[in-house]
């Protein structure tokens, strides 16, 4: 898979795989979320360079809430499809959220 700026895509697939996965699952997440969950032991900021780069690659996308306080991740289209064919059995296919505060309390 290529990116948008046509650099090859280096996954982890025990760790990014998951995490895409996880965005999908809870519809959005914090950057301490995303680090707690799949970064242990690293810092924080770790955790956001790696977001940065799946970013870049068009895998996910940040937001912010509607009072502009808390930065959130999302799925984006194309990382949708890339775990699609990790996903259960989906009645309709979908990844975003429609209320991203009550999203990211029950994460």
């Amino acid at each position: 898979m290529r990116a948008k700026n046509s650099r090859k895509i280096l996954l982890n697939p025990h760790r990014d795989i998951p995490l895409l996965c996880f965005l999908w699952k809870w519809k959005v997440s914090t950057t301490h979320a995303v680090a707690a969950r799949f970064f242990p032991g690293v810092e924080v900021r770790n955790a956001y360079f790696r977001l940065m780069q799946l970013c870049e690659y068009d895998l996910v996308q940040f937001k912010v809430d509607r009072s502009g306080h808390k930065f959130l991740w999302t799925l984006t289209q194309a990382g949708f499809e890339l775990i699609k064919s990790d996903l259960p059995h989906l009645k309709e296919d979908g990844f975003g959220s429609e209320h991203p505060g009550h999203d990211l309390i029950c994460a």
